[in-house]
């Protein structure tokens, strides 16, 4: 399983990261399972970052002082109120279409 997540930093900068089975289980070895969504959400964020050497800080740093806001990549506007790593996709349909608009997003330059 993996999903795609929008990370706004302080900088202004923003990122398209994706999630997957690596990140969730350093969540659940670190204890973050239990969490707050936003802090889950960070979390997951942080972790798919710091794989891709999209950031150094540890995760204290990170969110609470680099990252602005996480946001699932294939809502726009959700925000970190809608982010729910551990929802299953409601159906086939929309995780294609979910899918699809994640490939076209994927191929734009990140700023």
């Amino acid at each position: 399983m993996s999903i795609q997540l929008k990370v706004t930093m302080a900088n202004g900068n923003t990122h398209t990261v994706t999630v997957d089975g690596r990140d969730f289980a350093r969540l659940e070895a670190n204890g973050m399972g239990q969490e707050l969504p936003h802090n889950r959400g960070r979390f997951l964020a942080w972790s798919a970052m710091l794989r891709d050497n999209l950031t150094k800080a540890n995760f204290e740093e990170f969110a609470y002082g680099e990252c602005v806001e996480v946001a699932d990549a294939d809502e726009d506007g959700e925000g970190e109120q809608g982010l729910d790593p551990g929802q299953t996709t409601p159906n086939a349909t929309s995780a294609s279409r979910s899918r699809a608009r994640a490939t076209s997003r994927s191929q734009r330059p990140l700023r």
